[in-house]
């Protein structure tokens, strides 16, 4: 093996861009990879070009980076690439568990597989499966935090089942607050909701002067029949939103957000309507208190949830295991 460590990196899709709704995840990680490996040659290429830049240039690692639910993503062409350039090819898999049912397609392919999602690694059939979860990007997602609140309470995204009823459950309270709920889907009766969808830089805008942003996730399975695994791992947006700069009031589905923030000081935990009255109520008497959490929780994600930490935490893993 002519390849002693992972020198040169090529981050890449599962996916064409044309079907790709995350390939500027793809910029934020080479962005992360960059600033852990300065000396390194890093390059993000879209799947179509991938294969041919291997040819050329005979990086030492490959990283795949996305979801594997549609069906035209050929990952086979990659495969080859990198088995004639005796590249080693790593995925890194976005959309677990929703996806899971897919994940016999790269079983055979890939020296390595990181799953964003912590229960999902139990049921893959490989060797070499790592948990590495998404993280949050210091170039787009950092703001100043700002005393001042335009939004009190704050929420975007796709309305879900699950999501409509919580929201419905906490309308009289929220209804109380400058309250701002987007996405799309949402029933026309929910007056604290409107259908809008906004850029990824606008939420942040948004999150950095709301005094607190909901996190609630998808109870929905897309392509997750065999072992309807329930998601275990926070999304990107928990780092997302705490690089923002505000305060999450996150639902309680699973513990293992505590791996990631401390309850209390960097992150507010809910399952009832009482929750959410008592910290609205707290916020709005003591400005400070949540001001310090959304400081504590930016601290946190600045030290240990960027792109730049999963990009060492990747290839420390990749060096161990294959070189």
């Amino acid at each position: 093996m002519h390849h002693s460590s992972a020198k040169s990196i090529v981050i890449t899709s599962t996916v064409t861009d044309r079907l790709n709704s995350n390939a500027g995840l793809r910029d934020s990680m080479s962005d992360g990879f960059s600033a852990a490996f300065p000396n390194a040659e890093i390059l993000a290429v879209p799947l179509s070009l991938a294969p041919s830049y291997i040819a050329e240039n005979s990086p030492d690692l490959v990283i795949a980076v996305g979801g594997l639910a549609i069906d035209s993503s050929n990952l086979w062409d990659l495969k080859k690439a990198c088995l004639n350039q005796e590249s080693r090819f790593a995925l890194w898999l976005h959309d677990d568990p929703y996806e899971f049912d897919y994940a016999f397609k790269v079983e055979k392919l890939a020296d390595i597989i990181f799953t964003n999602d912590a229960w999902a690694k139990e049921h893959y059939n490989h060797p070499e499966v790592y948990h590495i979860p998404l993280g949050g990007c210091k170039k787009r997602h950092f703001r100043e935090i700002t005393p001042a609140k335009a939004i009190d309470a704050f929420f975007c995204g796709v309305a879900y089942p699950n999501r409509v009823w919580i929201f419905r459950e906490l309308t009289p309270i929220l209804s109380r607050y400058k309250t701002k709920i987007l996405g799309d889907a949402w029933p026309v009766d929910m007056t604290i909701a409107s259908n809008r969808r906004i850029s990824s830089e606008k939420f942040c805008d948004m999150a950095s002067t709301s005094r607190f942003v909901f996190n609630i996730g998808r109870d929905f399975n897309l392509a997750n029949k065999r072992f309807e695994l329930v998601p275990s791992t926070p999304g990107p947006r928990t780092f997302e939103v705490a690089l923002a700069g505000a305060a999450q009031m996150f639902f309680v589905d699973s513990l293992e957000i505590l791996d990631y923030f401390d309850a209390g000081s960097e992150i507010l935990l809910f399952d009832s309507i009482s929750d959410v009255r008592f910290a609205m109520e707290r916020a709005i008497e003591e400005p400070q208190w949540i001001l310090d959490i959304a400081i504590a929780a930016q601290k946190k994600a600045l030290a240990e949830h960027t792109y730049e930490s999963r990009a060492k935490s990747i290839v420390k893993i990749c060096e161990d295991r294959l070189f």
